[in-house]
């Protein structure tokens, strides 16, 4: 079934989503937002990185001895710093 998700071919039931939680973290308020977006709401979306999955309101956390940084930063509109410098996600 995620395979379908992630490929846009499947919606994802709530239960799925609050069973994802378990396992990966993500801000249930980034969530809420996209969905009222989709849902025709007028709102500013939330940047989230294209591969991680941080956003704004939680961004990943870096090797601070490999970069020199406790918080990643956005180095273009959906990429944040700690993915676009290779082995500093952690």
């Amino acid at each position: 079934m995620i395979d379908l998700i992630e490929a846009d071919a499947a919606p994802a039931s709530f239960e799925t989503i609050v069973v994802l939680s378990n396992v990966y973290w993500f801000d249930f308020d980034v969530l809420a937002t996209l969905v009222r977006a989709a849902l025709g709401a007028d709102l500013k979306l939330p940047r989230i990185c294209r591969i991680c999955g941080c956003s704004d309101r939680d961004p990943c956390v870096q090797d601070v001895a490999l970069v020199g940084q406790a918080v990643c930063e956005w180095v273009n509109v959906d990429l944040c710093s700690s993915c676009a410098t290779p082995g500093a996600y952690a």
